[in-house]
């Protein structure tokens, strides 16, 4: 827990080096009290539950710790006593020195933890060297105890380092004798001794074996001891002149018989190496000989041969024997035994090791190597005796470690693995020997090598569908023609593992259908299922990619993601999960290998049910063939090719070996794309988020569509009847400017279609400043004048209706010479002519402003007075009725008392501009309006909607709050996010949300900050406030009718509270009686020395924005029953701003900050205190957490009237 503290920098907070600071007002309490309550929460999370609840009540940590310290500084000594018998009683036993001694240090010092070594604590220098005599002798305890725990074998090195006076440190100590342990592992390897025995001569010589009296403890061997060890002394002088002629001599002496041969036979006798030769002499002129006493390498005994005799004509025909020659499980060998090298996947040389053979002659391996069979069947250790008859596989070896089951009865002996029970291979008895036979078509899935695994063709649909049964196979495949059975093969997952059943498989519980059939009522398409794991390409963005970096990313399959459209990947390079659209899947290839997971195989039986499916990548030698009659070829369709990406070609892993494996596979499949019915899930059935038809991008595939033509010809009908451009020949030195189609779907607030929109775009930025257009710029309604608008006529009770101007841009009149050439659609009565535009058209410069000036001047005409507070608003006042228009581009908004002044203007502004009545105010600019005798709702629920549909979020678990309040954003060093374009596409449609949902303007006001260079940490955060809203989508402002006319406003600032910059973030809120209208979060332009000044400067943007407001008010005719109030919980901010007098502290303010001082003084506003509990701004600066967020957010207003209501309070 020290530990622990100390990397975090808070040890001081339990040691008293830290003082307690108790006095709230301290600017020091803050950062003290957060870092004191995180380490008291680390405490507590680090003792047992009954614990933790005696420390829930105490405040400080360091009560905490020292409450611990008293009550279990008393257990120490019991473990002290612990520690020191462990020591004692730790020996080495089977463990290596390095474990031994890792052990012993561990408790060693857990010991000086407990029982520290005191330090001397006098002034002067200490002369009588009593505490470095204490120490010494503490570490020499250390190393004798380190030493006298090790084994026997370890004698020699205890007494020489014993004998170094003084004795070396333990480190050197620890060096010294793992030195002396590597030497002994190595002569020990080297001079082992090994048996071979056959069968027979077991047998026949097991009555007569006695057991050794006397074993070695240096070498391990038997009939000698230490003191007598050749090992350990070296060899005789007459041991070393052994003639090199026989090989019957062996290290150390002759063997058994070789004595009493060299004394009878005499001078007369032959060589082993003469015999050999007249043996392989008799065998090459007798090659079809089926005699059993072919010989040994080596040997020369008709007693040996005759039981590893190999009978040529029974095992060459066997159509299953091993490939790699014929091999022989024997119980008497010691050790595995290959006749040649050429069985050896790696083998290197080795100090001749002896051999020794039944008949008691020796012979020598000098190669040592690995054999593979499969992937499931690895020898090692594997000795080469060249010229050998026979392979001899060890039966003790094979059961060595619990590695391999071996299970014998009267004519076979199965091979099993003891992890995994899986079957490797079996042998067959023939003459009383058992023959090693593996199969020669087996797949290996996982290889050794660790390379790409391939799964057969014909399997891919079985690992595709999760493993199912023969029968479901078949089932499928009645239904599925596409869908590939393989009748014999054999998988060995189905049988060590449990299958993954999926919704689209038939079982007869439900009469041979599959739960998707069921519950939806159709056949599920299984196109699209891939096989978990394999091999993918994910295409990277071509936005930020140059020309040397790589076009795609390897990765392996995972799955695909509820509600988003991608798949869910892992980089085999960066270790990272991912969500891609563009993707290239190579299912039939396992990339990723784990050495710590079992191996597997699929067994071929290379005749299956069906032609292999139309695999995605098959190469074109080994691809099965589509034969005319397939019903595969009316399942394939053209239109789903893909025509995005060339086909890239895999060859699958077909056993060379076997003809059938060409002859039954064929031509190449057609490389298609599966196409699939994309629906949306059933839990989103409620939610407004995919459209049937999409926009079109050209007027050449738009009219295809009979709704596109139609709203093509409508807008060339109104552009005509408008008189918007007469057909003339270009002028010479004129330069025409283009046009384009843009064709949109207009939507209702429920999300159906309204209409479909055809629209004449110019090209408008071919134009020139100063010769096509002049001044661009036209004001549009703010959003906060649109709410204050609809807070006001709820409060009293103004009719809300709604108009749409058709084609508002042909309505301005051009005084500019502007040429446009021919759209599509319209006909010129002879070549080269152009469009000369009389009135504006969409997508010129000046097109709005030319709107404006129009609508402007008739509204003015026709009475109404402009707004000097928005200049998008328009009065009209009488003694007894109001009418206000509000204009936003071509969508109008009125609201007034009389519905007979509704009519007039309508009347007037149909007559000249041509207008739809939209009647009531329902759906405006994505605002979707909602009425009712409680007041008027507005919320943005469709474009919530939306949005989650488009972040691909809409599966997304919900989240509590937009920002953890733990996580403070700023321009770090983590990962950047790729796709910058995404992101400023995702923070700008956050940004418009917050027209209608304060909830959110402070984490959309911090993403905004790293719009130029996002990183991963800042996507999460935009992604987690999307989350947030998709726990409310449909929540909005609610403005009741029943509220005062008073405006009350909230200031609050957060000081330094921006990491980069350390600039303080302005945050406020007005209210008309009850409903919000305006708020803002915004970081401030300057530094603040302090947080007063922090707090006067938002003050300071606070009374502007009421002054502003007030001025809006007084245009729409509407008298307050109180004066404006401001809430601060400053405060040294109410004082600065009520005291005239400049203080040392505000004396290098800007000037315009004191407008707040002039306009409390002028009586405008008021100045109230306001505890921080309280103020409603707070969550405009910062971000709370949960419980407090949600509590000042249920005072803001928000309100979701799509959220049902519950009887009984729930």
């Amino acid at each position: 827990m020290r530990r622990a503290l100390g990397g975090k920098l808070k040890l001081e907070f339990i040691d008293g080096t830290n003082p307690i600071v108790s006095d709230p007002f301290d600017p020091s309490f803050r950062a003290w009290n957060r870092c004191n309550m995180l380490v008291h929460s680390w405490i507590m999370n680090s003792v047992s539950d009954s614990i933790a609840q005696s420390l829930v009540f105490m405040e400080n940590a360091l009560d905490v710790w020292n409450d611990l310290k008293e009550r279990f500084a008393q257990a120490d000594l019991i473990r002290i006593s612990e520690i020191q018998q462990e020591i004692y009683a730790l020996k080495q036993d089977s463990r290596f020195v390095t474990e031994f001694y890792s052990d012993l240090k561990l408790l060693w010092e857990e010991l000086e933890i407990y029982m520290p070594i005191p330090n001397c604590s006098c002034r002067q220098r200490c002369t009588c060297e009593a505490m470095r005599a204490a120490r010494n002798n503490h570490n020499l305890l250390y190393i004798i105890r380190f030493l006298t725990g090790l084994n026997e074998s370890f004698a020699m090195v205890k007494s020489q380092i014993l004998l170094i006076d003084p004795l070396p440190p333990m480190n050197n100590v620890f060096s010294m004798v793992l030195q002396h342990e590597r030497q002994l592992s190595a002569h020990i390897s080297d001079d082992s001794k090994i048996l071979i025995n056959a069968a027979k001569y077991r047998g026949s010589s097991s009555s007569s074996f006695k057991p050794p009296n006397r074993v070695c403890t240096l070498c391990g061997k038997d009939n000698h001891i230490v003191e007598n060890c050749f090992k350990k002394h070296g060899l005789p002088p007459h041991f070393r002149k052994a003639s090199s002629s026989n090989n019957a001599m062996v290290e150390g002496g002759f063997d058994d018989t070789a004595g009493a041969t060299e004394s009878t036979i005499g001078s007369n006798t032959i060589t082993q190496d003469q015999a050999l030769q007249l043996i392989s002499l008799l065998q090459s002129s007798f090659p079809n000989s089926n005699s059993d006493n072919a010989s040994s390498s080596k040997a020369g005994s008709n007693e040996f041969t005759g039981h590893t005799s190999v009978n040529p004509g029974n095992v060459s025909g066997s159509s299953n024997a091993c490939s790699l020659g014929n091999w022989i499980l024997d119980s008497g060998a010691s050790h595995h035994i290959c006749n040649t090298v050429q069985w050896f996947h790696s083998y290197n040389e080795i100090t001749p090791i002896r051999v020794k053979l039944p008949n008691g002659n020796h012979v020598f391996a000098k190669q040592s190597g690995i054999v593979k069979f499969s992937s499931s069947l690895i020898l090692t250790d594997v000795l080469c005796v060249p010229n050998f008859s026979v392979n001899l596989l060890s039966v003790s070896q094979l059961c060595k470690n619990s590695k391999y089951i071996l299970q014998f009865n009267d004519n076979q002996c199965s091979i099993q693995d003891t992890a995994t029970k899986m079957m490797i291979g079996f042998a067959d008895g023939i003459e009383g020997l058992y023959y090693l036979v593996l199969q020669d078509d087996e797949v290996h899935i996982h290889a050794a090598e660790g390379s790409d695994n391939i799964i057969p063709n014909q399997a891919l649909w079985h690992f595709r569908l999760g493993h199912p049964s023969l029968s479901r196979l078949h089932s499928l495949h009645s239904k599925f023609p596409y869908i590939t059975v393989d009748d014999k093969g054999v998988c060995d997952v189905c049988h060590l593992a449990r299958q993954k059943k999926i919704p689209m498989i038939p079982t007869p519980l439900l009469n041979h259908k599959s739960p998707f059939e069921l519950l939806h009522n159709e056949i599920p398409d299984l196109l699209h299922l891939k096989v978990f794991g394999s091999l993918t390409y994910a295409s990277t963005l071509q936005a930020h990619r140059t020309k040397l970096e790589p076009r795609g990313r390897k990765c392996i399959f995972l799955g695909y993601k509820q509600g988003v459209k991608g798949t869910i990947l892992y980089d085999l390079n960066s270790k990272e999960i991912f969500v891609s659209r563009n993707v290239t899947h190579h299912d039939h290839i396992l990339p990723y290998t784990s050495p710590t997971s079992p191996k597997w195989h699929y067994h071929l039986s290379f005749s299956t049910h069906t032609p292999p499916s139309h695999s995605e990548h098959i190469s074109q030698d080994h691809s099965p063939t589509l034969h005319p009659s397939s019903p595969l070829t009316d399942i394939i369709d053209s239109d789903i090719t893909d025509q995005s990406s060339p086909p890239s070609t895999i060859e699958p892993s077909l056993p060379h070996n076997s003809p059938s494996s060409v002859s039954d596979t064929a031509a190449l499949t057609p490389n298609v794309r599966p196409s699939r019915a994309r629906h949306a899930p059933n839990h989103l059935s409620d939610y407004v988020c995919n459209h049937s038809i999409a926009s079109s991008k050209s007027s050449h595939s738009a009219c295809k569509f009979d709704c596109w033509k139609k709203a093509m010809n409508d807008e060339l009908e109104a552009l005509t009847k408008t008189g918007t451009w007469t057909l003339v020949d270009l002028p010479p030195l004129a330069k025409p400017i283009g046009s384009k189609w843009v064709y949109k779907i207009k939507y209702r607030a429920d999300g159906t279609i309204e209409r479909y929109k055809a629209r004449l775009v110019a090209k408008g930025y071919n134009q020139i400043e100063g010769l096509d257009f002049i001044d661009t710029f036209s004001p549009v309604a703010k959003l906060t004048t649109v709410r204050t608008l609809l807070a006001i006529a709820s409060i009293k009770h103004w009719h809300l209706h709604q108009l749409d101007v058709n084609n508002a841009f042909l309505h301005g009149e051009l005084t500019e010479n502007v040429y446009m050439h021919i759209p599509d659609g319209v006909v010129p009565s002879k070549p080269g002519q152009v469009c000369k535009l009389l009135k504006s058209l969409y997508g010129l410069k000046q097109a709005s402003r030319m709107w404006y000036e129009k609508l402007t001047s008739l509204l003015i005409h026709e009475g109404y007075t402009q707004s000097s507070a928005d200049y998008s608003l328009f009065t009209l006042h009488s003694a007894s009725d109001f009418t206000a228009i509000l204009v936003y581009v071509d969508d109008i908004i009125l609201a007034g008392t009389s519905i007979a002044e509704f009519d007039r203007i309508k009347g007037i502004l149909d007559s000249q501009f041509k207008i739809k009545d939209l009647g009531t105010l329902k759906y405006f600019l994505g605002l979707e309006v909602a009425q009712s005798r409680e007041g008027i709702n507005i919320s943005q629920r469709k474009y919530c909607l939306d949005l989650l549909h488009d972040s691909g979020l809409l599966g997304a678990k919900p989240s509590v709050t937009p920002l953890d309040p733990a996580i403070k954003l700023y321009n770090d060093d983590a990962k950047p996010y790729d796709d910058i374009s995404s992101y400023r596409r995702l923070v700008g449609k956050l940004l418009y949300l917050t027209n209608t949902r304060p909830d959110i303007a402070y984490a959309t006001q911090q993403l905004s900050q790293f719009l130029h260079k996002p990183t991963w940490t800042h996507y999460n955060a935009a992604c987690r406030v999307v989350k947030y809203l998709k726990q409310n989508p449909g929540r909005g402002l609610l403005f009741p009718r029943a509220s005062d006319l008073q405006l009350l406003g909230f200031s609050d600032a957060d000081w330094a509270g921006c990491v980069d910059t350390r600039r303080s973030t302005t945050g406020y809120c007005f209210f008309i009686g009850s409903s919000l209208i305006s708020w803002k979060a915004k970081k401030q332009l300057t530094v603040s020395r302090s947080s007063s000044e922090a707090e006067y400067r938002a003050l300071s943007s606070t009374t502007c924005e009421l002054i502003w407001l007030l001025s809006l008010i007084n245009d729409l005719k509407i008298q307050c029953d109180k004066p404006p109030v401001i809430y601060c919980d400053s405060q040294s901010a109410m004082h600065i701003a009520s005291n005239p007098v400049f203080h040392e502290r505000t004396k290098h303010l800007e000037i315009d900050c004191h407008l707040v001082r002039e306009k409390v003084q002028q009586g405008i506003l008021r100045l109230l205190p306001i505890s921080t509990q309280d103020q409603l701004a707070d969550c405009l600066t910062k971000a709370l957490p949960g419980p407090k967020f949600s509590s000042i957010i249920s005072k803001l207003g928000l309100k979701d009237i799509y959220h049902p209501k519950l009887e009984g309070g729930c």
